[in-house]
């Protein structure tokens, strides 16, 4: 039960998880829709605030607007991986904003084709670390932080859960 809650920039791209009306978030105000989905006791995460139509030189930067929704906790998470791209500054923010850690395909295409999956490539995943298999596990383990990004074989999370993880 999700939403995405994309506005002009700032705020931009966002997703809200775990709503229980989509409707409610036909809102025209960017903070407005943030409150609404908020209320619903979703779980809400900055999608790509690396992209380059929303900032021209593609460095996930904290406006104004996004240090509000952090005061006032309307924003859980934010996207380090978007597809094939990967954001140093986007890690930087969640670590210093206490955000969980997102990567996601954000897949338009054929996944096969795009991430060469049959030649042992994969997309981006977030690796939830749940205490069981539900929703409530997962909700609860996405408002806790933990999560880990798999990305070109690559694993980029907080050091607590990278460590957790044998291969």
């Amino acid at each position: 039960r999700g939403s995405e809650i994309t506005r002009k920039m700032p705020p931009g791209h966002s997703n809200a998880l775990f709503i229980n009306d989509a409707n409610k978030l036909l809102v025209d105000d960017s903070l407005a829709v943030f409150r609404e989905a908020k209320k619903q006791g979703a779980f809400i995460f900055w999608n790509h605030p690396n992209w380059t139509s929303q900032r021209k030189d593609g460095i996930a930067t904290l406006t104004e607007m996004h240090k509000l929704l952090i005061r006032e906790k309307l924003l859980d998470g934010i996207e380090v991986v978007n597809d094939n791209t990967y954001s140093d500054e986007a890690l930087q923010i969640a670590l210093d904003n206490n955000l969980t850690i997102m990567g996601n395909s954000d897949i338009h295409k054929l996944i096969d084709w795009d991430f060469s999956i049959p030649e042992g490539g994969h997309r981006p995943i977030t690796l939830i670390f749940a205490t069981e298999k539900t929703e409530a596990a997962i909700k609860e383990a996405l408002f806790a932080r933990r999560t880990v990004v798999f990305y070109k074989n690559l694993l980029i999370g907080r050091d607590e859960f990278l460590s957790l993880i044998h291969i």
